[in-house]
């Protein structure tokens, strides 16, 4: 589902933008550029769609289920765009059975992008743009897992810490002036902490706790529909 929507709206664009240019060519004009954006006001909003379709159940499933993210821009000027994006979820899965323990499975994430976009001309509705952010991203999670032994439970937990600036590329589709979906590409270079505990209360000769630091790359395809509502 999330595939097909991502291709879907790279098609529709893609396609626009070309339909214009033949359109155009084949009579012999010079492109115009058409300014379907509503610049009279420098705000816009946005809102991440697969979070509603998570809600309502359709075939996808995120880490963790009901991640949310939300984006903010502002225009610097016709070309320039300051933004930010928050992104925040939360899982809490309990397991209780009167023969076992109570098993759990805890999935915490955040994430907070800060930076610059670059806007090219509007054709048809179509409109792409290139930038760079800083990625901020905290992860928690632990899980409990019955072992070999009889009733006994070892309890996992991982923390991941990343830190790292990176450019990215998107894609935007207007429906109207002050509505419009996009979506994107990232690559960002990201100093990466990651800490693992194993807890065994019944065998503590099994416990560990490791921790590995280092610099890494993280690629993110179009992975999600972004809404956006200016105003």
């Amino acid at each position: 589902m999330k595939n097909l929507l991502c291709s879907l709206l790279i098609i529709l664009s893609v396609h626009s933008c070309l339909f214009a240019q033949n359109a155009d060519t084949s009579k012999g004009k010079k492109i115009p550029e058409v300014s379907f954006e509503d610049k009279t006001v420098k705000n816009e909003i946005g809102f991440d769609m697969y979070c509603f379709l998570n809600i309502l159940k359709l075939n996808y499933v995120g880490e963790p289920s009901n991640m949310f993210s939300i984006g903010y821009n502002r225009d610097l000027s016709d070309k320039i765009v300051l933004r930010t994006t928050l992104g925040s979820g939360y899982s809490n899965n309990i397991v209780r059975s009167d023969s076992i323990h109570s098993l759990r499975t805890l999935d915490v994430l955040e994430n907070l992008y800060l930076g610059v976009a670059w806007e090219k001309e509007v054709f048809k509705r179509c409109q792409f743009y290139y930038g760079v952010d800083l990625e901020c991203q905290y992860g928690h999670s632990k899980e409990q897992e019955l072992t070999a032994f009889k009733n006994n439970v070892q309890e996992f937990t991982n923390n991941v810490f990343l830190l790292g600036p990176g450019p990215f590329l998107g894609i935007v589709f207007y429906i109207n002036q002050r509505l419009s979906v996009n979506i994107e590409s990232n690559l960002n270079f990201v100093y990466n902490s990651n800490t693992t505990k194993i807890v065994d209360v019944d065998h503590p000769e099994l416990n560990s706790n490791q921790t590995i630091k280092g610099f890494s790359t993280t690629f993110t395809i179009p992975h999600t529909i972004f809404l956006n509502i200016r105003f």
